[in-house]
């Protein structure tokens, strides 16, 4: 099924959120993708490890609450790549490896509010060089 920028299967043993699996033709030209919420009611909970995989126009992203897992290797080739930002408000909300910014150079925010909280956490702090913060509206 195609939703906009993206390409998505349905998923889990109900149907009930879709998985990201890949970016349409108008997707892989943006420079900057928010991940959707959700689409038709229906949750968007994941994205593959290989949607943003060699994007070589993707500069920034916006990853919202709704997604729990970032994948290792996620970027990996997104040579352009400066901003990932997360929207979620503790580092408990979204899990992740310790090979997330293999490939690329960009960085991740964080609410500075919760910078604290992602910096000092076991997984995250993995990223603590390269995790920012930014002042939520």
């Amino acid at each position: 099924r195609y939703i906009g920028d993206w390409s998505s299967d349905v998923c889990s043993s109900d149907l009930n959120y879709y998985k990201i699996t890949g970016l349409t033709e108008k997707g892989l030209l943006q420079e900057n993708l928010i991940i959707p919420y959700q689409v038709d009611g229906i949750y968007i909970n994941e994205f593959t490890n290989d949607v943003f995989s060699y994007n070589r126009r993707l500069k920034k992203i916006t990853i919202q609450e709704n997604i729990r897992r970032i994948y290792d290797n996620s970027f990996y080739g997104c040579e352009v790549l400066e901003r990932i930002y997360l929207l979620h408000d503790t580092p408990s909300s979204i899990s992740v490896g310790f090979n997330l910014l293999v490939g690329t150079s960009g960085n991740i925010y964080v609410d500075n509010n919760a910078l604290a909280g992602f910096i000092n956490d076991y997984f995250w702090g993995a990223y603590q060089e390269r995790i920012c913060g930014y002042e939520k509206s």
